[in-house]
């Protein structure tokens, strides 16, 4: 009977795709290690646009996997590189543990050097076994390091009067290049709408009926609450500032709102001013 295996892939951004770590070239290269070893592959599972941060019961696939692999006579699971499994060198170990009370071991595809066969002696293992080991862990300090250069990189852009990440809120959109915010001219009526209505004394609750009655919707195209219209009447970004980590920066785009309807806004509300986040 030929050894039966099952492979797990995980990609989780476009640029793994555009860097050969994308789900199809993982899936070939499994494989060809099946056919280079006369594995019978009997299952595939993949989780796509999955962070390898993430804990074992937020990946859907690789769950389904460890079901598989106690119902069905598995030897073994391949995976392309240690990386793939998980980006936390614990969730790496705790699989591992799942897999062989099962009697199942993981071998990878792109690096067979820490592979263990049946062949190997007592050292062999060991030595495979530390540089796995190893393996997870810089896997984890690569994740940590991607982690803090966005965030230097968050900080830098915000620090530069550029929106940081996310979504544009209402009134703006990116450029073309994606580079920079810039105003959304029908969005931005809706704005101006909203302000203006606030200057003069009308509640948030009133101002969010009077935009659904007029079938005037959000940036998601959902009806207006009293906490989406707060929002917006509290949002810096409208007069040209780009907040970050709590930091307030002066921003690149062009202000929707001039200081003397901002001002008039103020000073009817007593809330104070919400952190600008579009997300």
């Amino acid at each position: 009977m030929p050894i039966q295996v099952v492979g797990y892939i995980r990609e989780s951004t476009q640029k793994q795709i555009n860097e050969t770590e994308g789900l199809q070239i993982q899936k070939d290269r499994i494989i060809a290690y099946c056919k280079s070893k006369n594995f019978k592959l009997a299952a595939m599972f993949s989780d796509e646009g999955v962070s390898g941060a993430k804990e074992i019961n937020e990946r859907p696939a690789l769950q389904e996997m460890l079901e598989y692999c106690k119902n069905h006579p598995i030897q073994h699971v391949i995976v392309d590189k240690a990386d793939r499994l998980s980006r936390k060198f614990e969730n790496q170990l705790y699989v591992e543990m799942i897999l062989l009370r099962n009697k199942i071991d993981i071998k990878f595809s792109a690096n067979e050097t820490t592979n263990i066969d049946e062949n190997d002696t007592e050292f062999d293992m060991m030595m495979k076994t530390a540089m796995r080991q190893m393996m997870g862990v810089f896997a984890e300090l690569d994740r940590k390091m991607i982690v803090k250069r966005l965030s230097d990189g968050m900080i830098k852009k915000a620090s530069n009067g550029h929106k940081a990440a996310g979504k544009q809120p209402l009134g703006y959109e990116y450029s073309q290049d994606k580079k920079s915010t810039v105003v959304n001219n029908q969005e931005a009526k809706i704005i101006k709408y909203i302000y203006s209505l606030r200057a003069d004394g009308i509640p948030y609750e009133k101002i969010a009926d009077i935009l659904n009655s007029k079938k005037i919707y959000t940036k998601q195209n959902n009806l207006w609450k009293f906490q989406s219209v707060q929002w917006i009447i509290n949002n810096d970004f409208y007069i040209g500032v780009v907040t970050h980590g709590g930091k307030k920066y002066p921003g690149n785009h062009e202000p929707i709102i001039d200081m003397d309807l901002w001002a008039r806004v103020r000073a009817l509300n007593r809330t104070p001013v919400r952190v600008a986040d579009a997300a």
